[in-house]
């Protein structure tokens, strides 16, 4: 049904006819006062929207952005009897956190995405360690996928070496995957990382 004539908006409507009472499924908007083009599914429900600037909107995106758990301590030492060691010390309780359609886990440190497409990743690390190699695993279903390293070796004895580690990338996911952050210790003692927020965090995006 295409319905005209009003000053504020023209629509074209699509209802559901199986029920046999003709309800309103969904559409395509124009709001002439805001300059915008709706589309809405669900009995109007908006799902994407397109402004006079060419800003594409769409409202249920999945996304995810965390920060470092500071109510947590300030550092942890990764344990020197492993690998390689999964992080979790993300919070989702600061004001900056945002997420939407991506589930975080803070027992396995698993993010796991609703639906299939292609996500741009991405995450941030300091580190401090006495002369030691750095590097941070990005994980799809505990299968390495890429990794970011940092070599900062000075041999002076301080373990007091800041490292920052941090990188972004774009994968192919299918739908209920799960990403981990693991970070390389080498079967080392001394390798620490700060859970602060400042320094500490990850974002996971969905493109397309």
């Amino acid at each position: 049904t295409i319905y005209s004539g009003n000053d504020s908006m023209g629509r074209l409507e699509f209802s559901d006819a199986t029920s046999g009472d003709g309800r309103y499924a969904g559409g395509v908007v124009y709001e002439h006062n805001n300059n915008k083009l709706r589309f809405n599914t669900n009995g109007g429900n908006e799902r994407l929207s397109i402004d006079s600037n060419g800003y594409v909107n769409i409202s249920q995106q999945p996304s995810i952005s965390v920060d470092g758990d500071q109510n947590s301590g300030a550092s942890i030492e990764a344990p020197s009897n492993v690998t390689y060691h999964t992080i979790t010390e993300y919070s989702t309780s600061p004001a900056n956190f945002y997420g939407q359609g991506i589930t975080y886990n803070n027992i396995n440190g698993r993010f796991t995405v609703p639906k299939a497409g292609k996500y741009l990743i991405g995450v941030s690390l300091y580190a401090y360690s006495n002369n030691k190699f750095m590097r941070v695993r990005v994980e799809v279903n505990d299968t390495r996928r890429t990794s970011f390293t940092n070599d900062f070796r000075t041999g002076d004895g301080d373990l007091g070496q800041d490292v920052s580690i941090s990188g972004t990338c774009l994968l192919n996911l299918s739908a209920s995957d799960y990403i981990t952050f693991r970070l390389y210790v080498g079967n080392t003692s001394g390798v620490k990382y700060g859970r602060w927020q400042e320094h500490h965090g990850a974002f996971i995006h969905l493109l397309s």
